[in-house]
């Protein structure tokens, strides 16, 4: 992923990056578990359709959790999307993230 990359919302296998929601609180987390890139990219959140539903927040360090706000509704999938940073320059970086819809 580099700085040419629009919002990616797949991981390396092509799968997306999905979570039910499960209550009403408006609130959703990213996690991230490791990052090999300099740069620190942006993550939001997408209902199924790739409509917008959460705040965009910069990933968070290596074991750290980032809270952002949505407009979901419980019971149904919602996904991330990453953009890389203006500053990303190769494509043999990674991040990897887990995220939680409340």
């Amino acid at each position: 992923m580099n700085a040419n990359t629009n919002w990616n919302g797949v991981n390396t296998l092509g799968t997306r990056i999905g979570a039910q929601q499960t209550t009403s609180e408006g609130r959703w987390d990213s996690h991230t578990i490791s990052r090999s890139m300099a740069s620190r990219p942006s993550v939001r959140l997408v209902n199924s359709a790739g409509a917008i539903r959460g705040s965009s927040m910069g990933v968070a360090d290596d074991g750290r959790t980032v809270t952002g706000s949505h407009t979901g509704e419980a019971g149904f999938a919602y996904f991330i999307q990453v953009n890389p940073a203006w500053n990303q320059v190769t494509n043999n970086q990674s991040v990897r993230l887990q995220h939680r819809v409340r």
